[in-house]
């Protein structure tokens, strides 16, 4: 599962990046069904990030101006919660996602997505960076994914951060029977991988601003 960039762009906001919540899954769930033919089901997510250890998921928000937050407002969390996960006020709204599973020492990116209205702007690199950045903290030496065959953009960005084509996983979606190409990284410890996510990571900080939480 991947929706990324179609064009590049720059954009002045401040995105965040903070775990996701349970509070999330609405949210996130509306991404879902505008980025995929075949969302997974509500209670997925809850699974993944109440039962699942391997899992690590993390949501992307668009930041909104501190001025939109009232003076002496309880803090951006709580307000979500309260507001049963909306996130209008404070943090932002929602524009993206991703989720991997830490396997010994190999993480499986398993969803990554964006809405199709913020594409462009670079926001699904930074979804794979973070997802990197996470992979190593967690001491993985290669990462991997399924990717449909016919989508070549998200094929070239993977490519672009040192992952390679290893396999087709025949009739893989169930919504129209397409073949997933399936991509491994280079060893993420690696100097020549190091060297060239640093180079990649700095670019990609001329294009956006983000703050993490992860």
């Amino acid at each position: 599962m991947t929706a990324v960039l179609t064009k590049k762009s720059t954009t002045h906001d401040t995105f965040i990046l903070a775990p996701m919540e349970i509070a999330d899954i609405d949210e996130v769930r509306v991404v879902e069904r505008k980025c995929f033919p075949s969302p997974w089901p509500k209670q997925s997510f809850r699974y993944e990030l109440e039962r699942n250890r391997m899992a690590r998921y993390f949501v992307l928000r668009r930041k909104h101006p501190e001025k939109l937050i009232p003076a002496g407002a309880p803090k951006p969390g709580f307000l979500r919660r309260l507001l049963g996960g909306a996130s209008s006020i404070g943090e932002g709204s929602i524009v993206g996602f991703a989720g991997i599973w830490m396997m010994v020492d190999e993480a499986h990116i398993t969803t990554l997505a964006v809405l199709p209205e913020s594409q462009g702007q670079g926001l699904g690199e930074l979804l794979l960076v973070a997802t990197t950045e996470l992979s190593g903290v967690e001491g993985v030496k290669m990462m991997t994914l399924e990717v449909r065959e016919s989508n070549s953009v998200a094929q070239r960005l993977y490519e672009k951060y040192g992952f390679s084509r290893h396999g087709v996983r025949r009739h893989y979606y169930s919504d129209d029977g397409e073949d997933a190409v399936v991509m491994w990284s280079e060893e993420i410890n690696s100097s020549l991988f190091q060297k060239r996510f640093r180079e990649l990571r700095a670019r990609l900080r001329k294009r956006l601003t983000w703050e993490s939480k992860l």
